[in-house]
């Protein structure tokens, strides 16, 4: 039989490569990634992220050997959340590396030096440019653009 020269949706040849190669259980398990946050609470997700899946095992990058070993103890529930959330498709087993990275505080934001006076006439002038336009966040976008040009032409 001869095969069709008709073009074929991509995700229809997608999907028949997964059927073919039995990939969809692999592939829902790292449905994990996007729910993780969610599953264990934002304290536990702060200290420790997925990292990767293989086989059956889920591998956990994990803040300190504090938390690696609170999670090791709480690791039996932490599969029980996976798991009831996966469906079909189940984690064996977690192991755990450490990376100091994670729960560090993020540095607090560098304060913006206290902005020049602006000429008011120029300002309503270019307000009224930006009003023109229809999107309302490309116009804040656009005044705090002009605000810096503005002050730093002037400084």
């Amino acid at each position: 039989m001869a095969k069709s020269k008709k073009p074929e949706y991509i995700g229809d040849l997608l999907g028949g490569l997964f059927r073919q190669r039995n990939w969809q259980g692999r592939f829902a398990m790292h449905a994990l990634f996007s729910f993780w946050d969610v599953v264990v609470g934002e304290e536990i997700a702060i200290r420790a992220q997925p990292d990767l899946i293989r086989g059956t095992v889920l591998w956990l990058r994990v803040s300190d050997s504090i938390w690696m070993q609170q999670l090791h103890l709480s690791k039996n529930l932490l599969m029980e959340k996976v798991n009831a959330r996966l469906g079909e498709s189940k984690i064996t087993d977690i192991r755990f590396r450490i990376d100091p990275t994670l729960g560090k505080a993020k540095p607090p934001p560098v304060p913006e030096p206290p902005a020049l006076p602006v000429d008011q006439d120029r300002l309503r002038h270019a307000e009224e440019m930006f009003a023109a336009l229809p999107d309302k966040d490309l116009q804040k976008t656009l005044r705090r653009l002009w605000l810096k040009t503005e002050t730093s032409r002037r400084s």
